[in-house]
């Protein structure tokens, strides 16, 4: 968050907008990394399969060559059109794309290993890294755009090759396979492709249908919601594991993820109403003071998707190919019109309104899809030895 605020203060709302898009789009180019991979081999090392893991790496530092030379012809179309400033900053994001998309690997196999407090000292080493550089040159150089979005995708990508170097080095070569997981992975990113297109669908249009400036508010209101909807994620696929084991959605998991929805919702509400208001202009400073409004209605919002997001994770611990294309499909379909439709005619308020609608609409699908494929009525209660 202290990056956060220094970027929102130094960097003029233009170059804070063009910072938010390009982190957005870079989050899409992740495709060509095959991040389903990183699904399949969480789950594989809960189950005790190892062997696929420097396979995976390769693999997606070959792929993500594709990502950098797509988001180069973006550098270059911008050049071309005359916006100098939006090349430079597709620029940066293509020179530090593979180093830091390519090698991502290594945080599925600690979620899957249930290795959290190794995962926690990697991340806040890149975390550590990330926001000094960042910050130090949007304070002395926050003109430069170019500067700021090379050092935050390079500062994480060195952690990133150092911890996967390191989770090689402790796998032994004769490890186990699991059969068609890296298959499976490969299914599931190319299924991803829709999903993560409507996610950053909302920036875009704000961007090039409104302006910069809409962005940049939008940004502002959106980041203490998506950070808490990030620390929900994360506790949630720590569920990965265990679900890997179960071969069924039953009561007692059905109670325990209303239970966890329930709990997350008053949370959420409470923290909106009161820390909100006084932690956001505390961030962003005056100039952002409209996105007060929009980060309370956005963090209420988040709790809702809450139960998708742990049907979401049943769904990809079974490691179903079938049923996370439709999910994907199914959202992708319903999202994409309404984000475009909502924002292009209302701004930021109708973006706002997109982003609660998402996660209705993901909780909604995959309630479907476990409740038809998944739920057994007789099922034994949630129990990790099974």
């Amino acid at each position: 968050m202290a990056t956060f605020a220094i970027l929102a203060r130094a960097l003029s709302p233009e170059n804070f907008a063009i910072y938010s898009l390009i982190l957005g789009l870079i989050s899409f180019a992740r495709l060509t990394s095959l991040p389903g991979i990183g699904v399949a081999l969480a789950q594989s090392f809960a189950r005790g399969h190892r062997g696929d893991f420097r396979r995976a790496v390769k693999l997606s530092a070959k792929t993500s060559l594709l990502g950098m030379l797509v988001l180069a012809i973006a550098a270059w179309w911008h050049m071309y059109t005359g916006d100098k400033n939006m090349a430079s900053a597709f620029l940066a994001a293509s020179i530090g794309f593979p180093l830091y998309s390519g090698f991502l690997y290594w945080r599925n196999t600690l979620f899957g290993d249930e290795k959290f407090w190794r995962l926690l000292f990697f991340d806040s080493a890149s975390f550590t890294l990330r926001s000094v550089a960042v910050s130090i040159c949007a304070l002395t150089f926050p003109q430069y755009i170019f500067l700021v979005i090379l050092l935050a995708l390079l500062m994480p990508a060195l952690v990133n090759i150092l911890a996967t170097f390191w989770q090689a080095h402790q796998i032994p070569i004769s490890a186990s396979r699991e059969p068609n997981a890296l298959r499976y992975g490969i299914k599931v990113s190319m299924y991803e492709i829709p999903s993560l297109a409507v996610q950053q669908l909302d920036r875009i249009a704000l961007f090039y249908f409104i302006s910069p400036e809409a962005l940049a508010v939008y940004s502002v209101a959106v980041r203490i919601p998506q950070l808490l909807q990030a620390m929900i994620g994360e506790a949630i696929a720590v569920l990965g594991p265990v679900f890997a084991r179960q071969e069924s959605y039953d009561r007692s998991l059905h109670r325990f993820t209303f239970l966890i929805t329930a709990i997350f919702l008053t949370a959420c509400l409470l923290f909106s109403f009161i820390a909100i208001p006084y932690i956001l202009p505390l961030l962003s400073g005056p100039k952002y003071d409209d996105s007060i409004l929009y980060a309370q209605i956005l963090t209420t919002g988040i709790a809702i998707g809450t139960i998708g997001q742990i049907y979401f994770r049943y769904v990809k611990s079974k490691l179903d190919s079938k049923a996370f294309l439709q999910i994907t499909l199914t959202q992708a379909a319903i999202d994409g019109p309404t984000i475009l439709l909502l924002t292009f005619y209302f701004g930021i308020k109708g973006a706002v309104a997109a982003f609660i609608l998402k996660g209705v609409t993901i909780s909604l699908i995959t309630a479907f899809i476990v409740y038809r494929k998944y739920h057994q009525k007789s099922a034994p209660i949630c129990n990790e030895d099974q």
